[in-house]
């Protein structure tokens, strides 16, 4: 009894250092074109502001940071999902698992921001990050799109 309690603990710390690390790699790795700038012209995107703002402000504005992302957040995923796409199966498991862990920043943001100001303010980072690489995987749609 007590071994098969140790094994589902360790599984599942193993499965949330996974998950971390997979999402955090995606958010790190760059595409040859920025396609950002564009995205964010087109569809009138708060993102720009959000990050200028994240690097000069202090956490009083997390707030309405957060709700700038949120609104980004549900354009770009519809634009996501209705636009024409040219991406694998992993490529689409991906974007499923960012759109969890902007969930799970969002909600951990939200508990530890009475007590952690400066965990709140990294977990609208990484919000942040999730939206421009939504941003930049729509402009890479689109650019692909063109050609075709």
């Amino acid at each position: 009894m007590l071994s098969s309690i140790v094994i589902i603990v360790i599984s599942v710390a193993l499965l949330c250092y996974w998950f971390r690390y997979t999402c955090l790699l995606m958010l790190s790795s760059g595409s040859e074109r920025n396609y950002l700038p564009e995205v964010a012209a087109a569809n009138a995107l708060n993102l720009p502001l959000v990050e200028k703002s994240l690097s000069e402000s202090g956490p009083s504005s997390l707030r309405t940071l957060d709700q700038m992302l949120e609104r980004d957040y549900r354009l770009l995923t519809y634009l996501l999902e209705h636009c024409p796409t040219y991406t694998t199966g992993a490529d689409r498991f991906g974007q499923l698992m960012l759109q969890a862990d902007f969930h799970l920043m969002r909600f951990g943001g939200r508990l530890v921001r009475p007590f952690s100001a400066a965990c709140s303010l990294a977990a609208t980072r990484e919000m942040a990050q999730v939206v421009a690489h939504f941003a930049e995987s729509c402009g890479r749609n689109l650019a692909l799109a063109r050609r075709a």
